[in-house]
């Protein structure tokens, strides 16, 4: 029996200095090195650092994470502010058939030559077709008119005796058909003849060749 109380008193001790032991070691360690408690920077219960949402008075601020907004751009223009209006461009301006070229009505005048054939023509500004033999086609169809002289038709000025043409610019239709040394342009596939009694719409070879005037019939 004696022996049995030896052996456990032993094994007690040993126990026991084993626990001192292990207090000796972890005793100089504070709570707050093992852990960070609530009142902390950390909150060992989430793992997550509170420092990005904490001042360091431990007030709370704006992490600059969750509630970020996107940047101002006060320079960016605003699309809808800026949008241009709808709109229909405007149609292209007339234009003055003259040879292979087409001259601007309004801006440009045929300048034209009589030859023994076909016209001798080119575009000019309409205050430069001033050269002796020459005159000035500047209308030829009554759509030019509509950008040269409002309400009025292309008219086309003629020598009596040669028959030949000596220019074309924008009448009052009554002013065009009341003198006897003009007339009119015209158009074959137009539903409205605006041709004279006795005149047809047809082309000419002699008094303007290439455009179509009211004339006689052949």
């Amino acid at each position: 029996m004696r022996r049995r109380r030896g052996r456990s008193a032993v094994f007690t001790f040993s126990v026991l200095a084993i626990v001192a032991n292990f207090h000796a070691a972890c005793g100089g360690a504070t709570q707050s090195e093992l852990f960070t408690t609530s009142s902390g920077l950390g909150d060992a219960s989430s793992g997550v650092d509170a420092g990005d949402d904490l001042g360091l008075d431990g007030s709370r601020r704006d992490s600059g994470i969750v509630n970020a907004q996107p940047d101002a751009r006060p320079n960016e223009p605003d699309a809808a502010a800026d949008a241009a209006p709808d709109s229909t461009p405007p149609p292209p301006a007339p234009v003055i058939v003259c040879g292979a070229a087409s001259c601007v009505a309004g801006t440009q005048t045929c300048c034209a030559e009589h030859t023994f054939g076909p016209l001798k023509s080119e575009c000019k500004d309409i205050t430069k077709c001033t050269s002796t033999g020459k005159f000035a086609i500047s209308c030829d169809g009554d759509d030019d008119c509509q950008v040269i002289k409002k309400d009025s038709v292309c008219c086309v000025s003629y020598n009596q005796s040669t028959g030949l043409a000596t220019g074309s610019s924008c009448y009052q239709a009554k002013d065009c058909a009341s003198n006897s040394s003009r007339t009119r342009t015209c158009d074959p596939l137009a539903k409205t003849n605006v041709c004279d009694s006795g005149e047809i719409c047809r082309v000419s070879t002699h008094t303007l060749p290439g455009y179509f005037l009211c004339l006689p019939p052949i």
